[in-house]
């Protein structure tokens, strides 16, 4: 078998027009399982590393910090979504690693 770090990187997704997302696979050791809601949370709040083309209510760059990763997670069911397929993508490319 042949372990490629790479495939652990965070990487540049396109979402929608210009927006675009730097996801990274999530790693199961940073996971405190209280309960499975606050796990995806928390699972969608450390894939997420930074962000393009999303602006706040006053045409700014919105922050990509944990409280407007925690907002688009709650409020944003597409976003959510998209990230959490993206990590499908990751867990495929891990996947066929170990068949190697």
């Amino acid at each position: 078998m042949k372990i490629n770090k790479k495939n652990t990187e965070a990487k540049w997704f396109k979402f929608k027009g210009e927006v675009e997302f730097l996801i990274r696979p999530f790693k199961f050791s940073v996971m405190k399982l209280d309960n499975i809601s606050q796990g995806m949370a928390e699972q969608f709040r450390y894939c997420i590393a930074d962000w393009k083309g999303i602006n706040g209510e006053d045409d700014k760059p919105l922050e990509c910090n944990d409280e407007n990763i925690d907002y688009l997670y709650d409020y944003y069911v597409d976003i959510r979504d998209f990230v959490f397929k993206k990590q499908e993508v990751f867990r495929k490319e891990l996947d066929k690693q170990l068949k190697n």
